[in-house]
């Protein structure tokens, strides 16, 4: 029997969710996709207001990378079916209703499900190691680390799986406080552009606030290699201050011989985190060519442009490379 991406379970006669369940991600909105059911007993049941196919016993085949072997079989009791376009769900049991015990972070790979994630809940809160996807919806960037009674703590590492070799590679990451604050050296992964090309921040947390200088970089996780495009500081309080070098737009792409890249740059200062005096818009292909300049203009005291501005289009850089 086919049918389209399972989601739900039930509730306790109090209303708390209890036993397991299948929640989807809701920031995710892909194409549909189908799973297949094997060994079901099913009946029909009215589920808020509506009538809704129930499933007693659920048997899904998923490919999964964080157990031995492939092809494993996980028995899901008392799951309601309904329609969805996500591609990514949530797995586990509650009690009382509070998430409980281990869960699943599932992605829809080819016609099978694929675990790529998670972890462990007591009485509602992360514990203990967790993998976790990128919350940027990229999910070729994966988040591994240690939950606190809910708080990241200790280091947590940011990964990327080439698809081809399904190998993880870190390229970012830091250190959390015990009362779940950034806190030393990070590079945080911003973006992804291009197959295997990244964009990050590298600089310097004291107690949850960035401080000192940062380094905006740019760089291929096939090559290791990372060159610095932009940056400034970071004032006590967090707030940018000083000279920075912004990255408006940028489009760069490496390849097995050739780096090219097209980089749109605004360059000012910032006083208490807002943009005051002058501020030029700038741009440079492939770095070693000179900038030229594309305008800019005025802000005053309150970081609100004032008077003559130059202004590019938001897709400037598509029409150049």
């Amino acid at each position: 029997m086919n049918s389209e991406i399972i989601n739900g379970g039930q509730f306790d006669k109090n209303g708390l969710k209890d036993g397991w369940w299948i929640e989807l991600n809701d920031s995710i909105t892909k194409v549909k996709f189908l799973i297949t059911l094997e060994n079901i007993s099913q009946e029909k049941k009215l589920v808020d207001g509506k009538l809704k196919l129930m499933v007693k016993e659920y048997m899904i085949r998923m490919k999964s990378k964080l157990v031995n072997g492939w092809n494993q079989l996980i028995i899901i009791p008392s799951i309601v079916i309904l329609n969805s376009k996500n591609q990514v769900k949530y797995s586990g049991v509650y009690k009382k209703g509070y998430k409980s015990g281990q869960w699943y972070t599932l992605q829809k790979q080819d016609n099978d499900f694929e675990i790529v994630g998670g972890g462990f809940y007591e009485e509602g809160l992360k514990i203990g190691k967790w993998m976790e996807l990128s919350s940027n919806n990229d999910y070729h960037f994966t988040h591994i680390g240690e939950y606190n009674q809910g708080l990241r703590i200790n280091r947590w590492n940011i990964l990327f799986l080439n698809p081809d070799t399904d190998d993880y590679k870190i390229i970012g990451g830091g250190s959390y406080n015990l009362n779940g604050m950034k806190h030393g050296k990070w590079v945080e992964v911003q973006n992804k552009k291009g197959e295997f090309d990244i964009f990050a921040y590298s600089g310097e947390y004291k107690n949850g606030k960035k401080y000192g200088k940062w380094e905006i970089l740019q760089g291929s996780t096939t090559k290791q290699e990372y060159f610095i495009i932009g940056g400034g500081s970071f004032d006590e309080n967090g707030f940018q201050q000083g000279l920075w070098m912004d990255i408006e737009q940028c489009s760069f792409q490496f390849d097995q011989f050739n780096y090219n890249g097209l980089f749109v740059l605004s360059i000012g200062k910032y006083q208490k985190g807002k943009k005051i005096e002058k501020w030029d818009t700038i741009f440079h292909i492939d770095r070693v060519k000179e900038a030229k300049n594309l305008g800019g203009g005025q802000f005053d005291e309150n970081g609100i442009k004032q008077g003559q501005w130059t202004e590019i289009h938001d897709k400037f850089h598509r029409f150049l490379i």
